[in-house]
């Protein structure tokens, strides 16, 4: 089986549920990596968006049932997709900070980068190294001006990433950040929380918080597959603006699916 590589920018607040409940702190919190504690999208979620997504473009030419199989509630002649999904993992996060002209930077680890690019080079994908480029910062330049990261003591050198097609990836001003610092910025305390309210006849009946994976961070996730179905799915889904998670009408959950490697337009068959 042949393995793709996705990057998954989140254009607007992404919550993909873990059906979890902070008591006390926040009432619906996002999903998270078993191994690492960083927010992920998992495969079945994953999964799951897509083939809404595909189920309901109009002109659609996908064969959703080849690509996904059988919907979940058929009950006969059940059949099996042919395309494997895995999570999708976190490469950068945007956090807030001060002492320079812009208002937040794309933030991420040398482990996790590292991380990434192994699993690349284990599912065989080609010409994966930039992450471990970015991770040993050979190809970037140090900025002048350091940032100060909110709830982070000191201050850490912003870097410019080169080539160009990496601000694509990790966004346009990375820093890297220690393992640690990496975990304060991304726990329950740090990532964004935001009320959400249910009236009736003008009276608040349920409020309630919910965590979100802000806006403008990046994931990446491989799917496998092999035969025209295949090829033609990835094609169709490269650049595609995709609503994963809960809350669709609110305008949460909007991302964008580049092919690595990445092109401004659908490639044609």
């Amino acid at each position: 089986m042949e393995s793709k590589l996705f990057f998954i920018n989140a254009l607007s607040n992404l919550h993909v549920g873990s059906g979890e409940i902070n008591y006390g702190l926040v009432d619906n919190l996002i999903q998270r990596d078993p191994v690492t504690e960083l927010p992920t999208i998992n495969s079945s979620s994953l999964k799951g968006a897509l083939r809404e997504h595909f189920t309901k473009v109009e002109g659609n030419k996908i064969d959703v049932i080849s690509i996904f199989g059988s919907d979940p509630k058929e009950t006969k002649d059940r059949r099996q997709g042919t395309v494997r999904f895995f999570d999708a993992d976190l490469i950068s996060i945007p956090v807030r900070i001060t002492g320079a002209d812009f208002p937040f930077v794309h933030v991420s680890t040398t482990q996790q980068l590292n991380r990434l690019w192994h699993r690349c080079e284990q599912f065989g994908i080609p010409n994966a190294q930039f992450f471990n480029g970015i991770a040993n910062l050979p190809n970037v330049r140090k900025k002048n001006t350091p940032v100060r990261i909110e709830d982070i003591e000191g201050t850490i050198p912003s870097v410019e990433v080169k080539p160009d097609e990496s601000p694509e990836i990790v966004g346009e001003r990375l820093v890297i950040v220690s393992e640690s610092q990496m975990d304060q910025l991304c726990n329950d305390e740090h990532l964004p929380v935001i009320s959400r309210n249910c009236l009736d006849d003008g009276q608040s009946t349920n409020l309630f918080y919910e965590q979100v994976l802000p806006r403008y961070s990046r994931l990446v996730t491989i799917v496998m597959g092999e035969g025209n179905d295949f090829t033609h799915f990835c094609n169709t889904l490269n650049n595609q603006i995709v609503q994963i998670g809960a809350h669709a009408t609110i305008g949460y959950g909007f991302c964008q699916f580049k092919l690595y490697p990445l092109t401004n337009n659908n490639p044609q068959q």
